[in-house]
């Protein structure tokens, strides 16, 4: 190597070597404080993570039960069209019940329970 280059940094190492910032006296808790230091950074960062997961899955929840919420209004606002099966069986009902259910004595022997034969589909094309 030349010596030449190293004599061109005599100024600079010299004014490194005046202005150099000196070493902290070493500590033997220095380890201990810096292992709790970084267990409370992490333990601080997971509780953002969880906190940020709670977040997200209550607005999920919220956005799953609007939705819920919204599907019942409108099929309580928009009821189905009964077919043709079920408004026979309610008009039978409803004769049955607003004429003081006039039926033939062996239909209630057939039956206990006369509402459910009045309601029940007609299976025997009566």
């Amino acid at each position: 190597m030349n010596n030449s280059s190293d004599q061109g940094d005599l100024p600079l190492t010299g004014f490194l070597r005046q202005y150099r910032s000196t070493a902290p006296p070493g500590s033997l808790e220095l380890e201990d404080n810096l292992i709790t230091e970084i267990d409370d950074r992490s333990e601080v960062r997971e509780r953002r993570v969880f906190r940020l997961w709670l977040k997200y899955l209550s607005k999920l929840f919220g956005a799953i039960g609007t939705g819920f919420l919204g599907a019942g209004i409108h099929y309580m606002m928009n009821p189905p069209e009964p077919n043709v099966a079920q408004t026979d069986r309610l008009d039978r009902y409803i004769t049955a019940h607003w004429q003081g259910i006039i039926v033939k004595p062996n239909l209630i022997d057939r039956y206990e329970n006369l509402d459910t034969y009045l309601l029940q589909e007609d299976d025997e094309g009566s």
